[in-house]
């Protein structure tokens, strides 16, 4: 497979629903391949985030982020001082 290809697979390996076989082919190709394995990291971080979003806010609101990975009030994003 090609890049193109993997990338397609990433949002189905995040899900965890690849079958055996072809997740040792994309795990080999991430492996060896490092703008595929940035995307990897891209679309992990963004459904990461998404899901902290959800599990964050009021249901369809998202108004606080806690980028510190802490839980601590460093590197907080707080949308009202952007006016989001």
């Amino acid at each position: 497979m090609d890049c193109k290809d993997e990338e397609k697979m990433i949002p189905v390996f995040l899900q965890d629903e690849l079958d055996i076989k072809v997740l040792n082919q994309f795990i080999e190709h991430i492996d060896g391949c490092p703008e595929c394995m940035e995307e990897l990291s891209i679309q992990f971080l963004v459904a990461e985030g998404l899901e902290r979003l959800e599990d964050k806010g009021a249901p369809g609101t998202a108004s606080y982020i806690d980028l510190s990975g802490s839980g601590g009030s460093g590197g907080n994003f707080d949308c009202a001082d952007y006016n989001i």
